[in-house]
């Protein structure tokens, strides 16, 4: 069988390298195309990350005929299967691109794999013609920076590193035991609402069941204009209410709103939240999306229209949510009653997570070896 990849950048050309070498073991021919137009490749090339046994080619996809270009190396080839990898960008015309339309001119069926599980970073020509015979996702955690972790076709459910959770709590001032509340931030026209109204709630969650609730809060819209000033006087409220907000204060320096701020990685935020945690979000972030494979609660606050846009950010339209799934979508009006579920019933959503999603016994590249090959593992 003659097998192409396209890798984006390092991170997913190291992923794919043990499912190369299992192909390459098991006497399929790979070729791997590189675009000698990205910078990510150059480093690639020079850190000498290798595919043994497999052909190497550089494709230059900013050239007059690229796409011809492509689809003639893929011709030429004539491969039984394609596998590409899914941009962490909105760049038109990548190599990955370019093979995916030439794979689909040539009857080719063509396999995809994310690194991030589509959301707001999927590349646009891939939300408007989503066509994979199979789509995996990584999952990437604390100790597997920039490695495959877990696919995405039939869903693992990650073995979360405790240690790593607790020092994430330790960094950010947690208690270990307690309920908390990460609200990523955004978008720009609702933080401050959704926010403020957060802050209410846990304070009547606190008030009924005797448990404090601490918000931990990443400020993407921060530096918005205008929006500093309402930032000051939602934390004023929250400390007269009682109620703790930790800044997740990652790329920025204003950090004098807050007596406890922190950089914690967003992974290591995930991690975390798996112990006791909730999210709650007014868009449709990667964590929206990856925290029912966590068995996170999660609440996505929309207006008074659902948007469109949140579902396409969350990768809905090619990565589909099963219904039953532990993420609500709530109008800002009905947050409290969604949080004390959230909160209240944390382990019944997370033997959901277990049901929908059982843990996986083979290596990821196994699972996308079998999937591309149709046999058992190499």
């Amino acid at each position: 069988m003659n097998v192409i990849f396209a890798a984006c950048h390092v991170g997913q050309a190291r992923a794919l390298q043990p499912v190369a070498a299992k192909l390459v073991r098991a006497g399929h021919k790979v070729a791997v195309f590189l675009d000698e137009t990205q910078p990510a490749y150059r480093s690639l090339l020079a850190k000498q990350i290798a595919f043994p046994g497999c052909e190497v080619c550089i494709v230059r996809s900013n050239m007059i005929g690229a796409i011809e270009n492509v689809e003639g190396c893929l011709r030429a080839r004539n491969p039984d299967r394609v596998l590409v990898t899914l941009s962490p960008t909105d760049v038109s015309d990548t190599v990955e691109q370019l093979l995916y339309i030439a794979a689909q001119l040539a009857d080719v069926p063509v396999f995809g794999y994310a690194e991030v599980p589509c959301g707001h970073l999927a590349p646009a020509w891939l939300r408007r013609t989503p066509g994979f015979t199979k789509l995996f996702v990584a999952q990437r955690t604390h100790d597997l920076q920039n490695k495959l972790d877990v696919v995405e076709v039939g869903v693992e459910v990650p073995k979360m590193n405790h240690e790593n959770a607790v020092r994430t709590k330790d960094l950010l001032g947690l208690d270990h035991d307690a309920p908390w509340v990460w609200y990523p931030g955004g978008p720009y026209r609702q933080a401050a609402d959704i926010l403020t109204k957060l802050v209410e709630q846990v304070a009547i969650f606190q008030n009924k069941n005797g448990k404090l609730v601490s918000i931990v809060f990443s400020r993407h819209s921060r530096d918005e204009p205008g929006f500093a000033a309402i930032y000051r006087e939602v934390v004023l409220y929250a400390s007269s209410a009682g109620v703790s907000i930790t800044e997740n204060s990652a790329d920025h320096t204003d950090t004098t709103s807050v007596q406890n701020p922190s950089i914690v990685p967003y992974v290591d935020l995930l991690e975390a939240c798996s112990c006791e945690g909730v999210i709650v979000t007014g868009h449709g972030t990667d964590g929206m999306v990856k925290a029912p494979r966590l068995g996170i609660p999660s609440i996505l606050c929309v207006g008074s229209e659902l948007d469109p846009h949140i579902f396409r950010e969350k990768g809905c339209e090619v990565l589909p949510l099963p219904a039953a799934c532990p993420v609500q979508i709530t109008r800002l009006g009905d947050l409290g009653g969604a949080l004390h579920n959230a909160v209240q019933h944390r382990a019944a959503y997370q033997q959901l997570c277990q049901t929908l999603y059982p843990p996986q016994e083979c290596s990821p590249a196994d699972i996308i070896v079998k999937e591309m090959t149709g046999k058992q593992f190499a």
